[in-house]
């Protein structure tokens, strides 16, 4: 292929931009029904009515003639450039980083090498190394080997940073990541650090004796896809993923609250076709898939072993945070080795369906609510039927009184003469600090309590009792109003039901379904979840995802480290990546 100059291919780039952009619009017109582009100050499509005798039928054949001829103009100036690093070294993969644009391809050749600090990338390139991945047999091939010898500090840093502001799409593909030989000193926030909107993939990767959690972390609203990668050889409680839609908008989650929840659709980020094997006794946590400030993600088609998908609730870790949006759970194959309860939901709702479970068999997913059971402090407190956060009973103040007696589990107030369970269901607060719990049973005159954690109740405590209806961001509830922490207030959540259905253990016939779990008071089965229930109007998204086939793994054909081929960009069917339902930074 002939060399094309910078500047050539500068303009060529642009001009390629620009004929992808004249092309979505033109189809979306046709699709529309509208035969031409608004004028300035209009709205973006003009309506076309076909009954109408004064409109004018959209020319499909000129439309498409256009099309045909924008393609093969794109065919002859989009071009993609090939870089090959030196070696996997640190230094070597940011020298070939520094001569790629948008769109290109950096090749890490086969080897190993130590990195002790972060490569930050700004481009939508794809890096590239030599592994390979088998997922049905669960192994990988380790050819392009990066060793955790990363500085510990404060915070933690990854291998990549990935902070691309624009551009079609960020791959990683390729690379075993191993702390063997190199650190095992934990390292929180992530292996990997997705910073960026731009639809993001990591396929064909090996993560392994990593002191990392979790490993690949999606800090953002990305709507990319994790496949054919192998996780294993956990060092403690690691997870693999952790879906955070915080840190790129800002805003602690409320923008995913505030929009549609989608299901079937592309508004997740998608772990598929992956493989997830936890062999450490008693570490529920390692292998498993963590979300918060309103994090969304699709979990299908994966093998898992003793790995969990878990949901951060609201207030969380971070006060203002708010919890894990949605999730969908299908098509995985489970097994496990011991008994456990499978990890539900903590906010939102949650769709399981069509997964096999094999080896011990497990409890359904569990739906909690923690503020039901602890207080996280302000702005949203415990729901305890005093924060307005939530719907609470109009009654208000049921019961008050001082503790004679008290502790984690039982408040005893000799005054009183209840009736036997009278207050099942009810919370009980601390005035003087919010300590919130819930009341499981009482008799005359002692209250069982439950929370999450020991809130050192003791005598001459004063309590009150109240009852909450439904709580901020419970299972079974999704959109609802932009919030303003400034103004408290019931943000008027839809509902939105949990269902589950098909999710069999073998060989045994078990049907395994969703189920209360703590803090659970306010969930009604028929109201917020339906076990045995397809969700009505579901169909699942696309499989594989259109991230997996719209650009395959590339051969390296460059001789000399470095050198830059020219090939050029094959051109189908113009494909229009989801935009993010939340809004731009």
């Amino acid at each position: 292929m002939k060399e094309i100059p910078n500047g050539a291919l500068s303009f060529a780039r642009i001009l390629q931009r620009s004929l992808e952009t004249e092309i979505l619009e033109i189809r979306a017109r046709i699709q529309s029904g509208t035969s031409r582009p608004p004028a300035r100050g209009a709205g973006r499509h003009w309506p076309f009515d076909s009954d109408s005798p004064f409109g004018s039928q959209p020319n499909y054949a000129v439309l498409y003639w256009v099309i045909g001829a924008l393609l093969f103009a794109a065919s002859g100036t989009a071009q993609a450039t090939t870089f090959n690093a030196a070696s996997p070294s640190l230094a070597d993969v940011r020298a070939a980083i520094a001569s790629a644009a948008d769109g290109d391809t950096v090749i890490v050749p086969t080897g190993t090498a130590a990195w002790t600090s972060t490569l930050r990338i700004t481009k939508a390139i794809t890096i590239q190394g030599e592994t390979t991945t088998d997922i049905p047999n669960g192994t990988a091939n380790d050819q392009t080997v990066i060793i955790d010898n990363l500085v510990r500090i404060s915070g933690g840093q990854p291998f990549f940073n990935l902070t691309a502001g624009s551009g079609q799409e960020v791959r990683i593909t390729g690379i075993t990541f191993t702390g063997q030989g190199g650190s095992q000193q934990s390292m929180p926030n992530g292996a990997i650090w997705v910073n960026t909107m731009v639809p993001f993939r990591i396929d064909h990767c090996h993560f392994t004796y990593l002191a990392h959690s979790p490993m690949v972390a999606i800090y953002g609203a990305n709507l990319g896809v994790a496949d054919h990668n192998v996780f294993d050889h956990f060092t403690g409680g690691n997870f693999s993923f952790l879906v955070d839609w915080n840190t790129q908008n800002g805003d602690w989650g409320d923008g995913s609250w505030a929009q549609p929840t989608g299901f079937g659709g592309p508004n997740f980020f998608f772990i598929e076709d992956n493989y997830i094997y936890n062999d450490l006794t008693g570490q529920i946590a390692a292998g498993g898939v963590d979300g918060f400030f309103g994090g969304k993600y699709a979990f299908r088609y994966n093998r898992v072993w003793n790995a969990h998908t878990f949901g951060h609730s609201t207030g969380s870790t971070y006060p203002r945070g708010r919890g894990v949006r949605a999730k969908e759970i299908y098509n995985n194959e489970y097994h496990f080795t011991s008994t456990a309860s499978l990890s539900g939901t903590t906010g939102g709702p949650l769709l399981a369906h069509d997964n096999r479970f094999y080896g011990t068999l497990v409890t359904g997913w569990g739906l909690q609510v923690y503020r039901a059971c602890w207080s996280y402090g302000p702005p949203f407190n415990g729901a305890n039927g005093t924060s307005p956060w939530d719907i609470n009973d109009a009654h208000g103040l049921y019961e008050s009184g001082t503790a004679t007696s008290a502790s984690n589990t039982a408040i005893t107030d000799t005054s009183k003469n209840w009736t036997a369970d009278q207050w099942a269901g009810y919370s009980v607060k601390r005035p003087s600090d919010g300590a919130t719990a819930l009341i499981i049973s009482n008799t005359s005159n002692t209250l069982q309590i439950a929370s999450w954690l020991n809130e050192n109740w003791s005598a001459g405590n004063t309590y009150e009792i109240r009852k909450v209806l439904i709580i901020l961001d419970q299972p079974g509830r999704g959109k609802g109003d932009l919030i303003d922490v400034s103004h408290p207030a019931w943000p008027n959540q839809q509902s939105e039901p949990c269902y589950s259905w098909n999710n069999i253990h073998y060989p045994g016939g078990e049907h395994l379904n969703l189920q209360r779990g703590s803090g659970s008071q306010t969930i009604r089965q028929g109201r917020d979840y339906f076990n045995d229930t397809p969700m009505p109007g579901y169909t699942p998204y696309v499989y594989p995802h259109p991230l997996t086939t719209s650009q395959p793994r590339r051969e390296p054909t460059a001789s000399s480290p470095q050198q830059a081929q020219k090939k050029k960009k094959k051109w189908g069917k113009a494909k229009k990546l989801p935009a993010s339902e939340m809004a731009q930074p």
